[in-house]
């Protein structure tokens, strides 16, 4: 069935170079309504376009948010943001420089893919902004690229407040400039590859593709967390391309280890599970002088965002990580833990690496979900309340529903379609095409409720 949001979502997505239809003048007023709306000014005026646009339509609220792009003011190629991170209570914000560069005939009412360029140890955003543009030559100019120096945030082992930072910069980027969310992607050089092939796991939700150079899945934890976290890589493709050289030898065990080694059982497990994971290990080389082929590149950064799934299963270990399409979690089960609680006690015939997968399974947060028909079936572990986005591709919203969260009914009935909602998620997210007229909130107990 043909739906209203499939049509409508359909054509939102601008590629570059297109600029978007001039509306006609019935819609006018709706678009400087919506700008009204997203644009902090005055607090009174907000109210009143809000009010102005819940008399519309889903359909009309849509089309104006895919024609309104025209705020963003580029004077310079080349140009610096500054972007203050939370570090603590009592502490003063970190403050993450990012270089980012746009095309030299930029046009403002072009969505642009984003790829975000992440520098290796001893690097800076600078010198690999530059790096990158050489690498992609003539290509550069269909891209807005932003490269962060001394960047946090991409690791299992990250704190909860560094854990915050990949969204806190997607979302001033989204922000500042007009991006096609449906083509964000990121590319790294060594501990940038690591970080790059880690925002395919732990952000997928925001990540059309992903290049690794000289990087792996650097869990930092071994490889039985690996195992449990690879399997959210189910639908963001991965490039990572690495020196066949690039290994040394583990000084406590003799055995070899490095990149090139991790890679060989990533592409292993890839297989297994079916994931799309694609390996290219350079014969002669090492750590050093790793450079993907042209053709690859290029298709990788051609990638769209995969389409919102009706199967959602994501492991996390923050909220700020705990996103997958239509399913969030936006409070947290318990405490949280760290990497010294990590002591394990095999049972008999279980290994060590067995124990250890299965603490982590526990001690993980993990959303997971499937839509059959009209009826969410939505599975949690540490989620203490999440939060069910729906649009008319997910589920026919004419119809009623159901939604059951780890073997109970939350909800049985109709939901209704809100502009208002939908507004509010387009602008507490910045995202213009993925649009979601239902939200429910489900706490550990109780009813679910439309917000």
């Amino acid at each position: 069935m043909t739906t209203l949001f499939a049509i409508v979502l359909a054509s939102l997505v601008m590629a570059p170079g297109d600029e978007a239809t001039p509306p006609p003048d019935e819609n006018a007023k709706r678009i400087e309504a919506v700008k009204t709306y997203l644009l902090p000014d005055n607090t009174a005026d907000q109210r009143q376009a809000l009010k102005q646009l819940s008399e519309a339509t889903p359909t009309q609220v849509a089309d104006a948010l895919a024609n309104w792009r025209d705020h963003c003011k580029v004077e310079q190629e080349f140009q610096t943001l500054k972007i203050n991170i939370p570090t603590g209570k009592r502490k003063p914000p970190k403050e993450l420089i990012v270089e980012v560069k746009t095309p030299q005939e930029f046009k403002a009412r072009t969505a642009y893919p984003l790829l975000i360029a992440l520098h290796g140890q001893g690097g800076n955003g600078k010198q690999f902004l530059r790096a990158v543009v050489a690498l992609l030559g003539e290509q550069s100019e269909g891209f807005i690229i932003a490269a962060p120096t001394d960047y946090n945030g991409m690791w299992l082992g990250a704190s909860e407040l560094e854990s915050a930072e990949p969204n806190l910069l997607l979302d001033r980027l989204k922000r500042s400039f007009p991006i096609d969310t449906d083509r964000i992607y990121a590319m790294g050089y060594s501990i940038g590859g690591h970080a790059s092939f880690l925002l395919a796991t732990f952000y997928k939700d925001q990540i059309a593709a992903t290049v690794s150079l000289a990087g792996t899945c650097a869990i930092q934890m071994g490889a039985e967390c690996l195992d449990v976290l690879l399997p959210n890589i189910h639908n963001t493709p991965v490039l990572a391309v690495y020196g066949e050289n690039d290994q040394s030898k583990d000084p406590t065990t003799n055995k070899p280890a490095g990149i090139a080694i991790w890679n060989r059982y990533i592409e292993q497990q890839a297989a297994k599970l079916n994931l799309p994971i694609t390996m290219i290990e350079l014969p002669g080389v090492g750590h050093g002088g790793v450079i993907p082929p042209k053709d690859q590149l290029k298709a990788y950064l051609t990638t769209k965002r995969a389409p919102l799934s009706k199967q959602v299963s994501h492991r996390f270990r923050y909220t700020s990580q705990a996103r997958d399409g239509w399913l969030r979690q936006i409070k947290f089960l318990g405490r949280r833990w760290d990497s010294q609680q990590l002591i394990v006690s095999p049972a008999n015939g279980e290994t060590v690496a067995e124990a250890m997968a299965a603490m982590l399974e526990q001690k993980l947060g993990y959303l997971g979900g499937t839509i059959d028909g009209q009826t969410i079936n939505i599975d949690t572990r540490k989620c203490s309340r999440i939060e069910v986005l729906l649009n008319d591709d997910l589920v026919d919203l004419d119809q009623p529903i159901k939604i059951v969260v780890d073997g109970t009914v939350r909800f049985e009935g109709l939901a209704k379609r809100s502009v208002k909602t939908m507004l509010e998620i387009a602008k507490e997210d910045w995202e213009f095409q993925r649009l979601f007229p239902v939200r429910f909130q489900i706490a550990r107990k109780g009813k679910a409720v439309q917000r």
